[in-house]
């Protein structure tokens, strides 16, 4: 595919998007400012999927990463942040965070929260590659008493299986959560890290 193709290509691309005129596409010119104001919409456009995309790779994808998690559908859990923690733009320090992303191309998957003492918050937080906030399964939404989900991809039109309560579909065929879990004091490590668990 030539140049000239490529780019004929992207500028109907970004038509489609609004992001440049069907004006601009007959004159088979861009103007400087044009061309300014259209990189930086389709910069703004694609920032969240970009960083959503660097986030998931480092900790799913890439095993020489000190983030990786053991790959998709695979927990990490951790303790308190502290400024190594880059991640997370910015983390809570009384919640220690799990995190894990799930490749729901093949199929979906079932998420299940354990039941926990009433006073202790926590929150499975679900994100799709655009960054979106779908769910957070646990205190707010569902109480304490534990809950079942069913993550899927955008396409997926099945039936709930028994005991599921809702399914979470995003806009795109990964999904990612940040879980936390309240942290009382540092003699409670073990409650916490026993949730985590489950």
């Amino acid at each position: 595919m030539n140049t000239r193709m490529i780019v004929s290509a992207f500028a109907l691309f970004l038509c489609s998007l609004g992001l440049l005129s069907a004006n601009s596409l007959a004159r088979d010119t861009v103007t400087a400012d044009e061309a300014r104001k259209i990189a930086k919409e389709a910069y703004i456009f694609t920032y969240p999927l970009v960083m959503m995309y660097r986030t998931m790779y480092l900790q799913a994808i890439d095993e020489k990463s000190k983030s990786y998690s053991g790959g998709f559908g695979k927990w990490l859990h951790l303790g308190t942040s502290s400024p190594k923690d880059t991640d997370i733009v910015s983390p809570n320090n009384d919640s220690p965070y799990s995190y894990a992303w799930v490749d729901l191309r093949a199929e979906p998957w079932v998420l299940t929260l354990p039941k926990i003492e009433d006073k202790r918050f926590y929150t499975s937080q679900w994100d799709d590659l655009w960054g979106f906030v779908l769910d957070n399964p646990g205190s707010v939404e569902d109480g304490n008493g534990g809950v079942r989900v069913l993550l899927a991809s955008p396409s997926w039109k099945g039936e709930l299986p028994k005991g599921v309560k809702r399914v979470i579909q995003g806009e795109s065929e990964f999904l990612g959560t940040l879980t936390r879990t309240q942290f009382f004091a540092p003699k409670a490590r073990p409650t916490v890290q026993k949730i985590q668990k489950e």
